[in-house]
């Protein structure tokens, strides 16, 4: 039996710079891999997986969303190491342009990249997959309404 495992949430964060889309890469430690990602982090005991998500952007990047959506896809792959299946809600999180990322240390460097720089850096199609999937529903298409998450900011934004 493989057992199918969800304990963890992602998240692309995309801004708007006079009006040209760009997509959030972080670039893993090299003890976490050392590969270009977007953002994806655990759900503690106590917490949703919208809570965990805010909560994530902030820790990994100081960032909070001014928007924050279901991004309608289930990442899902295979652990060998672990024997599982791991699948992870996406969100969709828009900041804005004026607001500056500070990583903490999980990642080494960050790029605002557009769609054909993203494809261009990372490695796996499920992430192609993901970048072309958010690219079509929030950033060439008008939103769906329906998306859009509640959500509290971090309690530690200012």
């Amino acid at each position: 039996m493989i057992p199918v495992f969800s304990t963890t949430v992602s998240c692309v964060i995309i801004k708007f710079v006079r009006e040209i889309p760009q997509m959030l890469l972080m670039k893993r430690s090299v003890r976490d891999g050392g590969h270009w990602n977007h953002l994806t982090g655990g759900i503690e005991s106590n917490e949703t997986g919208i809570e965990a998500i805010v909560r994530e952007i902030f820790e990994e990047t100081r960032l909070t969303p001014i928007r924050l959506y279901n991004g309608e896809y289930i990442e899902q792959f295979y652990q060998p190491a672990k024997n599982r299946i791991l699948l992870m809600p996406l969100f969709v999180a828009e900041v804005s342009p004026m607001d500056d990322v500070v990583l903490n240390e999980e990642h080494t460097e960050f790029r605002w990249l557009g769609l054909d720089q993203v494809l261009e850096l990372v490695n796996y199609d499920q992430q192609k997959a993901v970048y072309h999937h958010v690219w079509r529903l929030f950033v060439n298409n008008e939103v769906n309404k329906k998306l859009n998450v509640p959500f509290e900011p971090h309690p530690l934004h200012n």
